[in-house]
């Protein structure tokens, strides 16, 4: 076999060789087979009978029966044989030799351009359990989608080897082409799926299952760093808004990461992608709320620093989203965008109660809008929009502003008598 594997290996690069020239054939002296000759055959000559029938025996024991061996009458002939189809039988016959006598070289055969047959490397790649080295085959054949597939079925499996888990399926992944960005997307989402379905799902106490190894199982934010967001040609010229909406439908602090990513190291300034990062802001808070959990207060900072900074997003989407109960200092953000100052200085007067955000509105805007102190003024000396009030009266009641004597205010006149109290208080620091 390793005489074989030599001569094959010497062959090979003859044919790549012959490739390289352009030559499309090649000549070969082939054996063609004639036909049996039976050592009684009528239609053979005598002379060749004569050579074709052996007589076996032994001297020292007759009991031996005498054997006739039968020969293949051929003749050699000159053929012309296409090096596309002599170059499949040496790989695919190479193929056969090296898992045999030295599987380690099977990897090496595979991973670059080979005339293998698929069908027959298939089936014997499988019989020896080299599920490996088939990816690799897949792979070279341009079978992404079949190599995909062997990966998933591998990575979920128990058995699965140095193909279980994740991550095999997320090296290759950085492998395809960014041609291939649909089947990146399809696959993909299997790996994201599997870590966030066992970090809301922990393993009991008690239980014999392993814990995900962060090696074999990344984390979602690793998956995502490394396929869209790394420094690869590919990642970049990925279709942006098609990743972003992806990434939603799965969390909304992928497209956080994903975005602040293409703003940062891209500086992308797209309307739809700085769109899709107040939504999935607004996506987390909203939800935290919906779940009567307290929303992160530093996703909170964070959307009002991007809602200061970026000139990319659209305002009137920005408004629409944002909950008419809540969120009263982002909406100031949003209003400010839309010139609507006076509006946005009542809500942070009226329904945050803050006077040194409103007076901070007033420097971060005065060169859009000089005249937004004397605003500002008018608001503390005048009377609230109605649904101000009502705003800032159910925040008084709930007890986010309190009472007059700092205790809560239940009835109407004690909510009116907070009202007042505060808005003399901002008058009188503000003259």
């Amino acid at each position: 076999l390793y005489a074989i594997m030599r001569y094959l290996t010497e062959h090979r690069r003859w044919l790549q060789r012959a490739a390289a020239d352009g030559k499309r054939e090649l000549g070969y002296v082939v054996r063609v087979l004639d036909e049996l000759i039976d050592g009684d055959s009528d239609d053979a000559s005598s002379d060749i009978r004569r050579a074709q029938q052996v007589r076996l025996s032994r001297s020292d024991d007759d009991s031996l029966p005498h054997v006739r061996l039968q020969r293949l009458r051929f003749s050699l002939e000159h053929m012309e044989i296409p090096v596309a189809a002599m170059a499949q039988v040496v790989d695919t016959t190479l193929l056969k030799v090296y898992l045999e006598c030295s599987p380690g070289l099977l990897g090496p055969l595979l991973r670059v351009k080979n005339h293998c047959d698929v069908e027959q490397s298939e089936g014997l790649l499988v019989e020896h359990r080299r599920f490996s080295e088939l990816v690799d085959l897949y792979h070279g054949k341009g079978l992404y989608r079949k190599a995909l597939q062997l990966l998933q079925s591998r990575g979920m499996s128990p058995d699965g080897g140095a193909l279980r888990g994740t991550y095999p399926t997320i090296r290759y992944l950085l492998r395809l082409p960014a041609d291939q960005f649909e089947l990146i997307l399809e696959y993909i989402r299997w790996p994201l799926q599997a870590r966030l379905a066992s970090e809301q799902s922990p393993m009991p106490e008690g239980s014999d299952s392993p814990a995900l190894d962060e090696e074999d199982w990344p984390s979602p934010s690793s998956v995502v760093a490394s396929v869209f967001t790394d420094d690869r040609p590919s990642a970049e010229a990925f279709p942006r808004p098609r990743v972003s909406s992806f990434l939603r439908l799965v969390s909304p602090m992928l497209v956080i990461q994903y975005l602040t990513h293409v703003f940062e190291m891209w500086s992308d300034e797209t309307g739809i992608l700085h769109d899709d990062m107040v939504a999935a802001y607004l996506d987390l808070i909203v939800g935290a709320q919906s779940h009567a959990d307290a929303p992160d207060e530093q996703l909170r900072q964070e959307l009002r620093r991007f809602l200061r900074t970026s000139k990319s997003y659209s305002p009137e989407k920005a408004l629409a989203r944002l909950p008419d109960d809540g969120l009263l200092q982002e909406r100031a953000l949003v209003l400010s965008r839309l010139g609507r100052h006076e509006h946005a200085l009542g809500l942070l007067v009226f329904g945050v109660a803050s006077l040194a955000l409103a007076e901070q509105y007033c420097v971060d805007n005065v060169d859009a809008c000089p005249g937004v102190f004397v605003l500002l003024l008018k608001i503390l000396v005048g009377s609230p929009p109605s649904d101000i009030v009502d705003n800032e009266a159910a925040l008084i009641r709930s007890g986010s502003l309190s009472g007059v004597n700092g205790g809560p205010c239940d009835t109407a006149a004690q909510v009116e008598d907070t009202r007042q109290a505060i808005h003399r208080l901002f008058a009188g620091h503000f003259l």
